[in-house]
């Protein structure tokens, strides 16, 4: 008898260990399918963000931007947008209902390049409720570059894209060039473009 019994304890436990090994294999099975489909919803959202992103710098370059904008700094004084620009300046331009950490990505990755882009070269196109409320957020950011509110906004060329964006803008035909939307993921072609910016504009400029 004690014999039988001690055959059946051992058949529960092997069976026991079985199962539960079983449930830890299916489980860990289960884990890593959860992580396959979580990556790949990551990948394509990534791809949709992309393409997005390249329809949005195909049909804006080229774009002309209106010559009598005008623009506030953050001193409230006011300017046309022809007044403030150089020959050709690079132009960061966001609006305050945009992703917050992508803004301040962007300036930190400004910042990695303005020695070489120079500072004169970088201007910050903003659009807040009015000027306080620009001059307000960039002093928490303590930015070095020049700053203006668009108090006009009436081109299409520059509306907002749901994401702050590149361009270079000539002054002498106002047109947008080498348009740029950052993906957040990818800050790595972010300082590309910047280098390829200075390289192609700002290069001969001591």
């Amino acid at each position: 008898m004690k014999h039988y019994l001690i055959l059946i304890l051992l058949l529960v436990s092997i069976g026991m260990i079985y199962f539960a090994t079983r449930y830890y294999q299916i489980n860990g099975i289960q884990k890593h399918m959860i992580n396959a489909i979580e990556e790949y919803s990551q990948r394509l959202s990534l791809l949709k963000s992309s393409d997005n992103n390249r329809m949005h710098e195909f049909t804006k370059n080229g774009m002309l931007i209106n010559s009598d904008m005008t623009v506030s700094d953050a001193q409230n004084n006011i300017y046309k947008l022809t007044d403030i620009l150089s020959e050709n300046n690079l132009i960061l331009r966001y609006f305050e209902n945009n992703c917050n950490t992508c803004i301040v990505e962007q300036f930190n990755l400004l910042k990695t390049c303005s020695d070489s882009l120079k500072l004169r070269n970088i201007i910050i196109l903003a659009t807040h409720e009015n000027y306080i409320q620009m001059s307000r957020y960039l002093k928490t950011c303590h930015l070095p570059y020049k700053a203006f509110n668009i108090n006009n906004e009436s081109s299409l060329s520059i509306e907002d894209i749901g994401a702050p964006y590149y361009f270079v803008i000539d002054k002498k035909s106002m047109r947008i060039n080498d348009m740029f939307v950052p993906a957040k993921a990818l800050p790595d072609l972010t300082i590309k473009y910047l280098n390829s910016v200075k390289m192609k504009y700002f290069s001969n400029i001591p």
